[in-house]
């Protein structure tokens, strides 16, 4: 980051030695990931499976009530948020780790997958497929592939043997999938793995 496209730069290399050693360069071309957006319909395509920094989250756009989920989930609203979308080109397995910056920090997440095709943003096009809004674990959350089978869901409460993670899903081709990520407690930084 921070580099101008077609100005010249300087790299220096030296030693206290004279012929001390060898040294390689190695440059690759790199597009960062665009921002995340608090809003699903400003969310942002997810293309492959490198991970991906967000630097910090802000508010919960101008419809902080896109969840909209009730039962054991409870998360009622976004409070600083992200989202993330993509289609799935070959069935497989889906495991992901949110990783906080700072081990304290209390990250959820809904993970849904549309019913039609269509935007994923409407409600009423997509369904819940993972969720964890645990409050007695801070730390990593997300998918695993350790998780029992029927456990979809972290609840806010804490019961039994939360741990924050949830199981791994099947994904099916041409899916749409989206992924929202809601940090009640504050903007800090985490990464996807």
């Amino acid at each position: 980051g921070g580099l101008t496209p077609g100005k010249v730069y300087y790299i220096r290399v030296s030693s206290t030695t004279a012929a001390a050693g060898t040294f390689k360069l190695c440059l690759d071309s790199y597009n960062p990931p665009l921002n995340p957006a608090a809003d699903c319909s400003a969310a942002i395509k997810l293309c492959d499976k490198n991970p991906v920094h967000v630097p910090n989250l802000s508010g919960g756009g101008s419809n902080s009530s896109e969840p909209n989920l009730g039962g054991s989930c409870m998360i009622s609203g976004e409070h600083n948020s992200c989202w993330y979308y993509w289609v799935c080109d070959k069935a497989g397995t889906l495991t992901f780790d949110l990783i906080p910056g700072l081990p304290e920090t209390d990250l959820d997440f809904v993970l849904y997958s549309a019913t039609k095709p269509g935007d994923i943003c409407n409600s009423f096009n997509r369904k819940m497929e993972r969720c964890s809004c645990t409050t007695c674990k801070f730390g990593a959350t997300g998918l695993n592939s350790t998780s029992a089978p029927g456990d979809v869901n972290e609840p806010y409460d804490c019961q039994g043997n939360d741990d924050a993670y949830v199981s791994q899903i099947t994904m099916v081709p041409g899916t749409t999938y989206a992924l929202l990520v809601d940090n009640a407690s504050d903007k800090d930084d985490f990464t996807i793995n």
